[in-house]
Parts: structure tokens; sequence; C-alpha cells
């Protein structure tokens, strides 16, 4: 092959000119694409089967995970899981509560569902800020023999619908071109056969879809010349007019195959050869805002084509990839790939363990790319090994690795994890190179990959609510003893307060009181909440079956709730109102008085000018790690630098007027603050690792001096003083009913329902196969890899199909549908 001459560089390392348009394209291009370095999340929903009957329930477990990397996110607490119908309304809606990127639900399915295909649909607040492409979806089949099945799921005239995809984006004349061909019929892949023709009826290439639908071929585009697929599909021939090809300009195709390199060859013609080095060019490896590596490249004159490039896979991310092609800091060409990284590999191994009794154990191990061990957080659907009720179509793999970054919907993305058939790799490169452009300009790119923050994370619900009267200086506190919830608001001149990020569940319980300093606690009377109004998409689209899945708004009505209409309720209170002036209970101990009095008794100098913090549960979910907390309250501050970004600690806005010899000051030109555990100091270098580690579980008062009054120089920067948790310890002392209102939460996650066998009447095989045997949504695997089970015994059969899904916490995807010996029957 003959190769155009061309110079390839990488960024900041060469020539003044180089340099020029390295920065430029900087400037232009990387800085505006991570402008608002937005953090992504992904969901997937492992259900324990996806075919129900009446009375059933869908069981799940929810994952939820960062995108570059797919560790749990800590980001968010609040994932909403919706029932959908085949119209795309919502019929039953669920708020799932995640703790360390996990979350579990159910949803009851009654007698008055008709039969037919249903949707589970899962997504965070913070996603919306992103469309909905990557929004769970998973299709579920209900069958009720009461009910016959809504024949408008299934009545559909025959629609043809052939697309075609140029590879990089667009065909261009007098070069050998690569283009992707995808048919459906209703929406549905169907396998096809097909040829290029010419003006002249003259074939010039040909091409055979896979049973998922798709194909490719290659052929040379003649200048002038228009071209027709002929694509023969379901026993008739459908005719499409392939695009226009530009007469001017450069693409390029892209070879997967090799497992350490990318090849690239990159294609112009004859006629734009002149006009190259009037140019600049990079390419742009990445996935969403994580930028992979950026390369320049420059034409010199020269008489030839085609030019091969090879770029090594390590710096890519696990799973799909982007690279775009710019020119002048435009993109004018974009294929996406997908890396199988060796280091990201998983397994789990099934060892059938001594029958015990009425059950079978079973030993579960998760192990790396290394053989080791790790610990994994995973769930197990137990079914019988020829089951009839579960079709596999998701996988954790399949959710986190490739469905957010399809267009539309793939009809069976697990299919490309199976490690069954030895062409998945290749069907899933071609499935990638059928995805087309995702923007045509930098300014469609930079909105696509760097939106504004619209929505934000979630973390727990607000609670609004009014009161008739309060006395006068007093803050309204609520606490729950079984979710270890305490929270406080003050009260406004309308006698409403707002309790924010509260972590509750819907239903429980809660005793509210009047609080304040040194004061005894005042119970309240005639206290109402105001249910939020919660801002849901309007409309999520996705298609199946040629049909559109809108999820329509819940209608969101604000409402009082009087605790007047709950007085039959159970676990309610109605106690009487408390007149002020008559109360003569003992003094209680608020948190106030506990948070006001901590730096006094730990004998710190100058203790009035510390702001103390009792970290509660609240604090804790909140706030996973200490550098959580000091982030929330705008501690933390980001020294950017490319490649690297750096983070340090500043408790003030303005620079210090004073400066400390022995100190380094921040970029900024604050300094540090000083930081002391249990008393004593931290080494300041280590300051932000250690803030990342440490858990702000383990923490049980924090204690802030922004002055640093009190400390001399080591206090130029304030003074931070942290003390460890000795044991449990509690912020309302002793109960008491006669200070407190007991109220029902009417806000709050929704508690997922213990897991119970359905009670089947079960008389043949094939009704055995219709049954689940058990449902494992928590289980994590110790140290050692290992989780272990027991499976019930039956009469049937104790040949059993396990599928298992889950992650560990450095982002290892874990998936694999076991099934254990031949059949009994």
């Amino acid at each position: 092959m003959k190769n155009i001459k061309i110079s390839i560089a990488l960024w900041f390392l060469f020539s003044p000119l180089t340099i020029f348009s390295q920065d430029n394209f900087t400037n232009s291009v990387l800085k505006q694409l991570q402008n608002n370095n937005l953090i992504r999340e992904k969901v997937f929903i492992h259900l324990n089967k996806t075919t129900y009957f009446p009375k059933e329930n869908i069981w799940f477990t929810t994952y939820v995970a960062n995108d570059h990397n797919n560790t749990p996110s800590y980001y968010t607490t609040n994932l909403l899981v919706n029932l959908l119908n085949y119209n795309g309304d919502v019929i039953d809606s669920k708020n799932i509560f995640i703790n360390d990127g996990v979350g579990f639900g159910d949803f009851l399915l009654g007698n008055g569902y008709p039969s037919g295909k249903y949707y589970l649909q899962g997504f965070t607040n913070y996603m919306q800020n992103f469309g909905f492409e990557n929004v769970f979806i998973q299709e579920i089949k209900f069958l009720n023999p009461a009910t016959k099945n809504d024949a408008k799921q299934n009545k559909f005239s025959k629609v043809y619908d052939i697309q075609t995809f140029p590879e990089s984006g667009y065909l261009l004349e007098e070069a050998e071109n690569t283009i992707g061909i995808k048919a459906l019929i209703n929406g549905k892949i169907h396998p096809f056969s097909g040829r290029i023709i010419n003006s002249n009826g003259i074939e010039v290439s040909n091409f055979k879809g896979n049973f998922l639908g798709m194909g490719k071929c290659n052929f040379t585009y003649l200048k002038n010349e228009p071209y027709t697929a002929i694509i023969n599909i379901n026993n008739t021939t459908q005719k499409i007019a392939l695009p226009k090809a530009i007469k001017i300009g450069v693409i390029f195709s892209l070879d997967n195959s090799n497992s350490d390199k990318i090849k690239f060859t990159i294609k112009t013609n004859k006629e734009t050869l002149p006009l190259l080095p009037n140019d600049s060019f990079a390419l742009l490896f990445y996935r969403n805002n994580s930028i992979n590596e950026a390369i320049s490249i420059n034409f010199t004159q020269g008489e030839f084509t085609e030019q091969e490039l090879f770029i090594d896979k390590t710096n890519m991310l696990h799973g799909v990839n982007i690279v775009t092609l710019f020119k002048n800091n435009q993109p004018i060409a974009e294929r996406k790939f997908f890396i199988e990284k060796p280091n990201n590999q998983s397994a789990i191994l099934i060892e059938e363990l001594k029958t015990e009794n009425d059950s079978i154990n079973f030993k579960i191990q998760t192990i790396n790319s290394n053989f080791e061990p790790i610990s994994t957080q995973i769930s197990i659907s137990v079914l019988p090994k020829d089951s009839k009720i579960y079709n596999e179509t998701q996988t954790i793999k399949s959710a986190f690795l490739l469905s957010p970054y399809i267009k539309g919907i793939v009809e069976n993305p697990s299919f490309y994890f199976r490690n069954t058939n030895p062409k998945e790799k290749e069907y899933l490169d071609l499935l990638l190179l059928c995805q087309g452009w995702s923007a045509y300009s930098l300014k469609e790119k930079i909105k696509e990959i760097s939106p504004k923050e619209t929505f934000h994370f979630e973390n727990g619900f607000t609670l609004n609510g009014k009161v008739k009267k309060f006395p006068k200086g007093y803050d309204i506190g609520i606490l729950s003893k079984k979710n270890r919830l305490v929270a406080f608001s003050k009260l406004n001149k309308n006698k409403e307060f707002s309790f924010e990020n509260i972590f509750a569940y819907k239903n429980d319980s809660i005793k509210i009181a009047f609080i304040k300093k040194n004061v005894p606690l005042v119970k309240p009377n005639k206290v109402s909440f105001i249910e939020p109004k919660i801002e849901r998409p309007k409309n999520i689209t996705t298609i199946y079956d040629y049909s559109s899945i809108t999820a329509k708004k819940l209608p969101s009505v604000t409402k009082k709730n009087n605790l007047s209409g709950y007085k039959n309720y159970p676990n309610i209170e109605q106690l009487d109102e408390v007149v002020l002036k008559n109360v003569k209970t003992k003094q209680k101990q608020t948190i106030y008085d506990i948070e006001s009095n901590m730096a006094r008794k730990h004998n710190i100098i100058a203790a009035g000018f510390y702001k103390n913090k009792k970290v509660t549960r609240q604090l804790e979910i909140v706030n996973r790690t200490l550098f959580d907390y000091f982030n929330s309250l705008g501690f933390i501050r980001l020294k950017k630098t490319i490649p690297v970004e750096d983070h340090f600690i500043s408790l003030r806005n303005i620079p210090a007027t004073l400066t400390n010899p022995f100190g380094h000051a921040n970029s900024n030109a604050t300094y540090p603050p000083k930081i002391y555990i249990n008393d004593i100091p931290t080494i300041q270098e280590f300051d932000i690792d250690m803030i990342k580690e440490l858990s702000m579980s383990d923490i049980d008062e924090i204690l802030i001096n922004k002055s640093g009054g009190g400390g001399g120089l080591n206090g130029i920067g304030g003074i931070i003083k942290i003390y460890l948790k000795k044991g449990n310890h509690r912020y309302f002392g002793e109960e008491n009913k006669k200070l407190y209102k007991s109220l029902l939460l009417l806000t709050g996650f929704d508690r997922a329902t213990s897991f119970y066998k359905p009670l089947y009447n079960i008389y043949t095989e094939d009704a055995y196969n219709l049954t689940e045997i058990d449902w494992k949504n928590n289980l994590k695997t110790n140290e050692k890899g290992e989780a272990f089970i027991k499976i019930p015994t039956n009469e049937f059969s104790n040949e059993f199909q396990f599928i298992i899904n889950g992650f560990s916490e450095n982002g290892l995807l874990f998936n694999i549908v076991y099934k254990t010996g031949s059949s009994a029957f």
C-alpha cells in the first residue's frame, strides 16, 4: 500500500507550530468538552425472573455505577423505578434507597393487570442532565389467565425499515468506503441479504446480514455515480438509495481485531490532497467527558491517499469508546468501538456442597483476572434448570458496558457478553458501526458531552410542613429511632419548616418536637406535612416492537396531610396540645447543647472560636467520607492541571494576611488548616489522602475553627479537630412521649418486601418449570471471595439454574448463568 506523508504528535511535545495548533485544539475543543465536567451514572436492575403471574412480586436488586470505571456510585441515594404498561403509562413507581451503589425493591402484580408486555424502567434524577439514552429498561411478560392479551400489542402491518451507516459518518468519492446496513420489520431485527448496484445496474458489492439484522460491505464510490442497495428480506425486495458521497474530504476505517492495538486507515482522494496541508487535523479518543487520548495529525504534500495508524489500547476505557476526527476544531468523522481490557475480566465459580436435611449447600466464589478472590456484591435468582420464565436480555455487563452508549434499543444486548459464539466480538463491532453520528458540529458535541447541570444528585427527601403555632425562639426537630434519623429546621414567619436530605421510609413513624437550647422540649400540635412536587421527565422514549414507550408524568398534586385524618391509623399517637407556660418536664439535653459543649468537653484552647458538629446517621449517608463532607461545605478546592487534577483544603475564600515561614500556602494564597485526629496532629502532605479514606461512620465529632484563634502560626489556615467514635451515642437522651408528637411519614423511600416463595399447585414437570425457587437479593462474598447459600430441595427436581449479577468496589462486573447437572426427571 502506498502512503500519505503525515506526522503524528502527542499534545504538548513538539515544534512551536505544532504546539500552537495543539494549544488551539486544547482551548477550543478539549477544555470545552470538559467545561462542566459532570459525573455520569448508569443503572442495572436484576430481576428474579422475566415472566410473572397474578399475585406474584417482581423482586429486584438495583445497581448504580459511575460511568467511567463501573465502580459503585456514592453520589446519589435515590433511584426511581417505574413499572410501565405496553403504552408507556406509569402504573406503579418506587423510590429505591441506594447505599454504596445498591438498592432493593419489588412490585406486587395484582389480578387486574391484563396479560401482555410490561417494562421496568430505572434512572436517577441526575441522569436527566444527559437525556434518556442510558435509562435502564427491561421488558417483562405478564400472564393473567383471567384476562385476554391486549390485541393492540400484536396487530401491526409489516413496515420495513432499511438503514445505511457509512463508516466514520459519510461516503467519499474516489475512495474505498465501508458501509453498514441494518434491516428491521416493525422495529424488529430480521436477517437479509443484498447487493450494491450502480446506475447501470451492475453489482459493485454484496453483503449478507447476520441473524441480528446487520451486515456490511466495502466498495469504491466513483465520481458522480449514484448507487442503490437491493435488499432481499422476508421474501420481498426492498430498494434504498445510498447517501450521496462528498467530493472532498477525509474518512477512516477501523480494525479492532488485534488484542493490543487499534488499526486506523485514514483515507482521502487525489482531489483533496493539495488542500490537506492548509488544515489542522486531530483524533480524539473518549467516552462522554472522559478523554483518553488526543493526537494531532499534520499532513504534508504527497501523492498517496491512504495511511495506516496503530493506536495502543492501553489508555482506552473498558467498554464502548468513541474516536472523532476533527478538522480545524470541527468534528468531521466518527466511529464507536469496543475495548475489552484483560484486567477487567472476572469469573464466578460455583461448587455444590453436601445436602443437609431439606437443603443443598452451594459455595459461590468471585475472582478477578489473576484468579485472586475479590469481595463482591451479588444477587442470585434461583430457578428450575429448564425454567420457562426467564429470558435474559440484559446483564450487568451489557447494561454498564454497552447499552448506555447505543442509540435506540438493542434487542438482546446480553448476547454480546455470553462467550458462547465465536463471532460475538465481530457482531458487536458491527453493531457499533451501525450507530452513525452522535453530533455534527462542535457546538452539538459540547452540548452532548458537557451539558449544563439542570438536575441535581438526590440525597434523601425533603419534608416540608407547617404548624398552627409555635413558641417564640424555638426550632423544630424530628427523630426516628428506627432510622437513626435526626434533623432540625428553623420555622419561618409563615410557620413553615423544611427538613432536607431525610433518609427514611414511607409510613415509618417519626417523633417531632419544638426545640430550643437550654430549655425543655415542647410537643407541637396540629402539624401538617406538605407533599413536595417532584419534577419528573415528561417524556422518556424508547422503542420495542415498533411501538413507543413514553413514561407519562405521574400527576403531582400539592396536598396537606393533617393528622386529624389519621386517628385510627396504627402507630399514630394523638396527644393533647401542650400549653407552653405549664410545661414542667425535666430538662432534656438537645443536640444543640451537645454540639455547643464539644470544644469545652475536650478542654480546647479558645473553645469559643469553634463550630462543632456531631456526626449523625444522616451525615454518614449523605457524606460517605470526610472528603465528601468537607466538599459539601466548600472547603475542597480544585487545582486543575492537565492531565492531573489536584485538590487542596481551604477554610477561607480570601488570601491570608499573615505568612507562616514553616508552612506552604495553597495555590489561591490561603493556607491549609491544621488537622488533628483525637488531638494528634496529622502530616499536612497527606491530609487529602487521609480525608478521602476516613469514613464518616467512624467519626463522632468534627470541630472547625476557621479563624484559627488560639492556634498561633499553626492556625493561620484555621484548625480542624476530629474525634473518632468510641461507641454508640444518642442525641435526645431517654425517650419521653410527653415531649414528642408522633407522625407518619408520607414521603420517603419504598421499603422492599422480604422475599417469600409463592405457594404453587404443581402437578407436572411443565408446571414446575414455571415456578421460582429462591431469590437472594443481597449477598456479599467475603475477603476470600466466598459466599454460601442453601437451596431448598423439592419433590420434582434438584437441578437448578443460577442467574448471578454483581459488582465489586473497584468496578469489576460479574455475571453468569449456571446450570447444575443433568435433569432428574
